[in-house]
C-alpha cells in the first residue's frame, strides 16, 4: 500500500464523514443502475397474470445481486454500511471506478480496537448491516415493476430483509407484498429468497480471531499470526502504518468462485503501541 495517501479523520472530521456518505450513496446509484439495465428487457416481457413467475424470478434476481453488491459495500467499510465516525479515511491514488466520487478515490477502515476494548462487530450487527445495504440496493429495481406492462396493474409495498449467516452459506429473505391486478383477477406475491455460497466463518470472523490475538500484547503488530490466518483462509493481506501506533489492514479474499464481479474485502484498522513486528 505504498502508493495510499492516507489521512486520520481528525480535523477533517465532517469532511471524511461526508466523503463515507457520498461514497455509499454513489455505490448504491452505480450497482443499482447496473441491475437495472441488465434485466430490462426481461422485466418489460411481464404483460399479463401469466408471467408471474418471471416476476418472482426478477424480484429474486434482483434481491440476489443486492446481497453480492451490499457484501462488497459493508466488506469495504468493515462491516458497516455507514461506517462509525471515527473511521480512517484512505486517499488512493490508483482509480477504482466502484469507489471514485467527485474526484476523490477512497476507502474506509473502522477501528477495530482501542487500548482497551476490541471494537469488532460483532456477527449481528454484520447482519443488521448489510440488511440496511441490500434495502438501499434492493428498492430502486423494484420500483421498475411499477412500469412493467400497460395491461397490468401492479402495486408494490414496502419491503423488509432478514439475513442469515450459516456453516455454509447466507441466505437473504425478503418480505415484499406485490400485487398483479387484471381485470377483476388478482395473483400475489410476498416473500423471496437469495442464497448464496458466503461463509462468515471465513471472512468477518477471521478479524475477530486476529483482532482478539493481538489485544492479547498490544506492544506489537502480530505479522505472524496474520500470515498464519492468510495461508489458512486463504486470503491475501496488505498492511500500512498510520501514526505509527496504527496499521491499516486490508484483506482480500478474490472474487470467491466468481461469487462476485469484484475482489472481496474487508478493510478495518489495528491499534498498537509500537512498531515492532512478531513473526512467530
Amino acid at each position: 500500500m505504498n502508493n495510499y495517501k492516507t489521512g486520520q479523520v481528525t480535523i477533517f472530521f465532517i469532511f471524511g464523514l461526508l466523503l463515507v456518505v457520498i461514497g455509499v450513496f454513489v455505490f448504491f446509484i452505480i450497482n443499482t443502475s447496473q441491475t437495472k439495465k441488465a434485466d430490462t428487457e426481461f422485466i418489460k416481457a411481464v404483460t399479463s397474470l401469466n408471467d408471474v413467475n418471471d416476476v418472482k424470478n426478477y424480484v429474486d434476481f434482483c434481491l440476489d445481486s443486492s446481497l453480492k453488491s451490499g457484501l462488497l459495500l459493508i466488506g469495504r467499510q468493515g462491516g458497516y454500511a455507514v461506517a462509525p465516525a471515527d473511521s480512517n479515511i484512505v486517499f488512493n491514488i490508483v482509480h477504482n471506478d466502484s469507489l471514485y466520487v467527485s474526484g476523490f478515490n477512497f476507502e474506509v477502515y473502522p477501528n477495530y480496537n482501542n487500548r482497551t476494548q476490541i471494537l469488532v462487530p460483532s456477527k449481528e450487527v454484520v447482519s443488521s448491516e448489510l440488511e440496511i445495504a441490500i434495502l438501499n440496493l434492493v428498492d430502486s429495481c423494484i420500483t421498475e415493476l411499477n412500469n412493467t406492462s400497460k395491461n397490468l396493474d401492479i402495486s408494490v409495498g414496502s419491503p423488509s430483509v432478514s439475513i442469515e449467516f450459516l456453516d455454509r452459506t447466507t441466505v437473504a429473505k425478503m418480505n415484499l407484498s406485490i400485487n398483479l391486478s387484471e381485470k377483476d383477477k388478482v395473483v400475489s406475491l410476498d416473500s423471496f429468497n437469495a442464497i448464496i455460497p458466503f461463509y462468515y466463518s471465513e471472512t468477518f470472523r477471521v478479524t475477530q480471531v486476529f483482532t482478539e490475538k493481538q489485544v492479547d500484547n498490544l506492544d506489537y503488530f502480530d505479522l505472524g499470526y496474520l500470515s498464519y490466518l492468510s495461508d489458512k483462509d486463504n486470503f491475501k493481506f496488505e498492511r500500512s502504518l498510520l501514526d505509527g501506533d496504527k496499521s491499516l489492514i486490508k484483506l482480500n479474499f478474490g472474487e470467491m468462485d466468481d461469487l462476485f464481479s469484484d475482489d472481496f474485502v474487508i478493510n478495518f484498522a489495528i491499534f498498537h503501541t509500537s512498531v515492532q513486528e512478531a513473526l512467530d
